[in-house]
């Protein structure tokens, strides 16, 4: 019997239908997990901590030849260490109570030394002695009278009277390159006297080496200083390592040995001076009125900030190392150029400690 024409239509439906399912299988779903997101690390980075100053270090054997100053360790090594340097006797003062040691220092190319005692009342009384007064002792200074003789040390010198607040002065040897000059402010005339009186001459022994400031400008006398100075103090003590047109002016100890003030100039009006150790307040702000922040320079072997000054401070370019701490570093310039500047603190020398 033939098949229905409708079968044979449904059949071919029915084959298409099964070919098309062949073509198309069904869908399938492919889940695909992400990548996880890498966690956050954090690096936690511990600044530095601030170097403590280094130890004092202070050696009585040095001292005992000046033990009879008034004044620190500091200041009784740096009168022991010069009275075997200088050309002249040194002398110190036994001052009596009330009476304390502000400077002592050399100037005058190192040829001088100068000292500064201060009571908490307003006393003042400078020392000089070598080279410092030349010619006469009317060239020292101006003279309201002339008062007689009194004692330095065991010396017989002129006591004048210099001005009506009163100061007084003493001269032994004037114009000499073993002079003594002495001047007195805010004391009594008896006072004053007293104090000369007083003045003890130290031995010219026990002043040590000074090979370990051998790299610093200046004559033997300053690299004496330098080497007592960086065995005494708490702070790194710099030296300058000048060109030949700079010397060394004055080096002191201040407030009795806790600052340290350096001054080198030349021949055309430049000047440098140095401060080192406990000399300015919480900040460099405190030092020296700014104009200008410069950037960032070397002072020696470590760096500092370096400003441009008030046209009051009396000095040009600054540069501050660790100001407001007691091992603070100060270098102030005038008369140079700020690339010179920047070059000559550059050149600073640590001085080594032995």
């Amino acid at each position: 019997m033939a098949r229905p024409r409708w079968a044979v239509l449904v059949a071919a439906i029915a084959l298409a239908a099964g070919a098309c399912s062949a073509l198309s299988p069904t869908p399938q779903v492919i889940y695909v997990t992400p990548a996880p997101t890498p966690p956050t690390i954090y690096v936690y980075v511990t600044p530095a901590p601030t170097p403590p100053p280094p130890t004092l270090r202070l050696t009585p054997a040095a001292t005992e030849a000046a033990s009879i100053c008034t004044g620190s360790a500091t200041s009784r090594a740096f009168l022991a260490q010069a009275a075997s340097t200088v050309a002249f006797d040194l002398y110190c003062a036994a001052a009596p109570q009330g009476w304390s040691v502000a400077v002592t220092g050399l100037n005058v190319g190192g040829m001088a030394v100068h000292l500064r005692y201060t009571t908490d009342g307003g006393g003042q009384i400078d020392i000089q002695e070598g080279p410092g007064c030349i010619g006469n002792a009317q060239q020292c200074s101006s003279h309201q009278a002339v008062l007689g003789t009194a004692s330095f040390g065991g010396m017989t010198g002129a006591l004048d009277l210099l001005d009506s607040t009163p100061t007084y002065g003493l001269y032994v040897n004037p114009g000499t390159d073993h002079a003594y000059e002495m001047i007195g402010k805010n004391v009594t005339q008896s006072d004053f006297a007293a104090f000369g009186a007083a003045m003890t001459k130290l031995p010219r022994s026990g002043g040590g080496s000074h090979i370990q400031a051998s790299g610093c400008s200046g004559a033997d006398a300053f690299q004496a200083f330098f080497a007592q100075a960086a065995v005494r103090e708490p702070f790194d003590v710099y030296c300058g390592v000048v060109p030949k047109d700079w010397s060394v002016s004055a080096v002191a100890f201040e407030r009795d040995g806790l600052i340290l003030d350096l001054i080198y100039e030349n021949g055309t009006g430049g000047m440098l001076e140095i401060g080192e150790g406990d000399f300015c307040g919480p900040s460099a702000d405190e030092c020296s009125q700014r104009a200008a922040t410069l950037g960032t320079v070397a002072f020696g072997d470590v760096h500092g900030e370096l400003v441009k000054l008030d046209a009051n401070s009396g000095y040009t370019y600054a540069i501050f190392v660790d100001p407001g701490t007691p091992w603070a570093h100060e270098i102030d310039g005038k008369g140079v150029s700020q690339a010179d500047f920047v070059s000559l603190a550059a050149g600073l020398l640590r001085v080594a400690r032995p």
